[in-house]
């Protein structure tokens, strides 16, 4: 999931450093999946797009390619493509599970 090595010298930071990183990172992946039902009953697509954009730079820096690849598909989503929702909130959900995991 995350190559701890890789990101601390592309970071040029210690252990420490990314950790805190990763809680920041989590707590904003929180404040997301606590609005997207809401967007979602709202059909608020604007809001969708701009808060997974958001999370989205620092998902490609910490390398988690499915947390990325859910978010870029949520950063372009359309209306009719709500239904997957339930989807899309599910593995955001598993893959905080895990970025909670590194951060223990």
């Amino acid at each position: 999931m995350i190559q701890i090595d890789e990101i601390k010298q592309f970071l040029n930071c210690d252990d420490q450093f990314l950790k805190e990183l990763v809680a920041i990172y989590n707590h904003e992946i929180s404040s997301f999946l606590d609005g997207y039902k809401n967007f979602v009953a709202k059909k608020d697509i604007d809001s969708i797009h701009q808060q997974a954009h958001k999370l989205l730079g620092t998902s490609k820096l910490l390398n988690t390619k499915v947390l990325t690849s859910v978010l870029e598909k949520l950063e372009i989503i359309q209306e009719s493509e709500l239904h997957q929702s339930s989807d899309h909130e599910l593995i955001i959900k598993e893959q905080k599970a895990l970025l909670e995991a590194f951060i223990a």
